[in-house]
């Protein structure tokens, strides 16, 4: 028995050895949830049940749902301000209060899964990692604001060279960090993006929640969706000349959700000057994956994409989908569904008014995009995550 306990004991302390402190900071989950927020939250829902050795601590600015608590993360609760909006404060906190936060719990790793570290106040022995989802304003100014750009040209170069591991999203933004920072492509690890299970076929089983749904937005019967930013980079405008070519020759409609982007209400005024085209805002949350059920065509004709996730959700949703062949949408997409120049308006009609009018070609469609949309897993993507913190 004493052997056999000094077996037990020179086990565990075998383990504590190797059990890291990793922090993540958890301060896009207070936010409204969109492109990081949703990317951080499925990440986390899996890592902890994959991850029995480490210890990880989630870094927020105020409360964040107690489920992840209950999970098995602990909360790092570094209050809110009382002065100033949670937006304005967050420069504030992630300059000075994160720092601080990191340096007092003693965190062996601490991951952003978005691209600013502190820039000063880091404790030394802790091994940061950063999420690069895109570089999107060095691709184009024209895509982002001069505010975020300065942002991104002062942060972004001394976070790089903090980090000892930069992870992205796709092989394309994996070039892109490599050509515009000079970088390895071994200080690069790629690990993408994967749509929720919420995202599935649905049948008449649930008829009744998706009448609810499509009269709660005013939805017609048959409709081609869009879900994602109003803003240039998505090619808003070859959504309005695609939609202009349809009103010659079919009467379906048009509809796009999604929060206004970089000029985005100059395009909103082209919306609203045509029938077949209507805008419905920003989306609940809890109601996506409904309105992909209710849609007939997923058209996403964007320039340029860090990953794409919207593309992927309406695949696994079980909608045809017709996307531009450009940045990471060529990975994503593959062979399940249709692509296009983005600027071929012409050819994105013709194949629209294919799917409507043949429905083996339609199902075809359909079902490539189902089969391609399995390729994906947040499960998969945590454990190469977890992967990575060891190996550190």
């Amino acid at each position: 028995p004493i052997l056999i306990s000094g077996l037990s004991l020179g086990f565990r302390l075998h383990l504590f050895q190797f059990m890291k402190k990793i922090g993540i900071d958890a301060s896009f989950l207070k936010r409204e949830i969109t492109g990081v927020g949703r990317y951080l939250r499925n990440i986390l829902n899996h890592l902890v049940s994959i991850d029995k050795e480490n210890q990880y601590f989630l870094f927020c600015p105020g409360k964040i749902a107690s489920d992840y608590q209950k999970m098995g993360y602990k909360i790092i609760n570094t209050g809110e301000s009382r002065f100033c909006s949670s937006k304005l404060y967050f420069p504030f906190w992630i300059f000075f209060t994160l720092p601080f936060a990191l340096r007092k719990n003693k965190v062996d790793i601490f991951w952003q899964p978005h691209h600013f570290l502190p820039p000063f106040g880091l404790f030394k022995k802790t091994k940061y990692l950063i999420t690069v989802h895109d570089l999107i304003p060095k691709i184009d100014k024209d895509y982002r604001d001069f505010t975020y750009r300065l942002y991104l040209n002062l942060l972004l170069p001394q976070s790089i060279k903090k980090s000892v591991k930069i992870i992205t999203i796709s092989e394309n933004s994996k070039k892109d960090i490599m050509r515009f920072y000079n970088l390895p492509k071994e200080k690069i690890e790629v690990i993408y993006e994967a749509a929720d299970k919420r995202f599935k076929p649905r049948g008449k089983d649930q008829i009744n929640l998706l009448t609810k749904i499509r009269e709660r937005y005013h939805l017609p019967e048959e409709f081609i969706l869009y879900i994602s930013k109003i803003e240039k980079r998505k090619n808003i405008e070859g959504i309005i000349r695609i939609a202009d070519i349809l009103k010659r020759k079919n009467k379906i409609k048009f509809i796009l959700f999604g929060k206004l982007g970089f000029r985005g209400r100059q395009l909103l005024r082209e919306i609203k000057k045509r029938d077949n085209m209507s805008y419905k805002g920003f989306l609940d949350e809890k109601d996506i994956p409904y309105i992909y059920n209710l849609s007939k065509i997923f058209l996403f004709p964007s320039f340029y994409e860090g990953f794409g996730l919207p593309v992927l959700e309406a695949m696994q949703s079980g909608v045809p989908v017709l996307a531009s062949n450009t940045s990471s949408l060529k990975e994503v997409v593959g062979d399940g569904g249709i692509m296009h120049n983005p600027t071929d308006y012409e050819a994105f009609a013709k194949d629209i008014i294919r799917l409507l009018k043949d429905n083996r070609f339609y199902e075809k469609i359909r079902e490539r995009g189902i089969s391609q949309a399995k390729k994906f897993s947040w499960e998969r993507s945590a454990k190469k995550l977890v992967k990575i913190f060891n190996e550190l």
